[in-house]
């Protein structure tokens, strides 16, 4: 039962971050096509892609050891991204 249950919540997670991921591009792709969307992308990407990998993680578990692996690699990745981003957000404003 809990098993079902925690392999739901990390589904609709990995859903979230699908949906996040979707509205960041489709915004920098019905933007202006000006450098500083590139710019804004760059800040953007790396929340919708953590909260996929956390989605991932949680599921290691039931993922083969090369894709928990890739899991556990892409948090590091991302959020190390997310650091950076969040630090750029920080001293831009």
């Amino acid at each position: 039962m809990f098993t079902n249950v925690l392999r739901t919540v990390a589904s609709v997670i990995i859903v979230v971050g699908l949906c996040l991921l979707a509205k960041d591009l489709y915004n920098a792709i019905t933007g202006p096509p000006v450098l500083d969307t590139v710019y804004a992308l760059g800040l953007a990407l790396p929340i919708p892609f953590h909260i996929i990998s956390i989605g991932l993680f949680v599921q290691k578990r039931w993922l083969s050891p090369r894709w928990a692996r890739i899991a556990w690699f892409a948090i590091v990745i991302s959020g190390c991204w997310l650091g950076v981003s969040l630090a750029i957000r920080v001293v831009i404003s």
